[in-house]
């Protein structure tokens, strides 16, 4: 690190006054002392371990603070009812639905559905271009045959290696179609 570090000892003290005794933001006192964000406030108030008001001794009860942190009722609406309302049977949730590609998707033409495997049966040759949702039950992998140099068949080699150009002109070709 070069140079000597912003913070001097006179620069930490006007911190603390400003930060303790006036209240002031991070930001406000970021703009008295020249600085352009209040991150750099905001840290060294953490790393000083500075807090607003009075300190609190660790072990004493804070009543301020415990007030605070209660949740508070919610206020009772005029002419709300007090009735109970009825039970209602919780609703399944949905099934997931398969993972299978869809007819004409890239992965349905990247590689046939006889070619997806799961992980434990991917061989050293075979493609490792994710197929589906890692967290559902029929998440499988291409499987096609890989391109030497690189985890993927061809297609999905194309589809994970590209320029900065073709990936410009691929999204504009989905926008139109979409």
């Amino acid at each position: 690190m070069g140079g000597a570090s912003f913070w001097t000892d006179e620069r930490t003290a006007e911190l603390r006054r400003l930060w303790v005794e006036e209240k002031l933001s991070g930001a406000e006192i970021a703009k008295r002392m020249g600085l352009a964000h209040r991150n750099a406030i905001m840290g060294k108030v953490h790393r000083l371990g500075l807090t607003r008001g009075r300190n609190v001794e660790a072990g004493s009860d804070a009543p301020d603070a415990v007030a605070a942190a209660a949740p508070k009722a919610p206020k009772k609406r005029s002419g709300a009812s007090d009735a109970i309302p009825p039970e209602t049977a919780p609703v399944p949730a949905p099934e997931p639905a398969a993972t299978e590609p869809k007819r004409g998707s890239r992965e349905e033409r990247a590689g046939d559905a006889h070619l997806l495997h799961p992980v434990l049966q991917l061989k050293e040759r075979h493609c490792r271009w994710p197929i589906g949702d890692p967290q559902l039950p029929g998440f499988r992998f291409c499987c096609g045959e890989r391109t030497a140099g690189t985890p993927y068949c061809r297609a999905h080699a194309d589809e994970a290696y590209q320029t900065p150009e073709q990936k410009a002109a691929r999204s504009a070709a989905r926008r139109k179609v979409a």
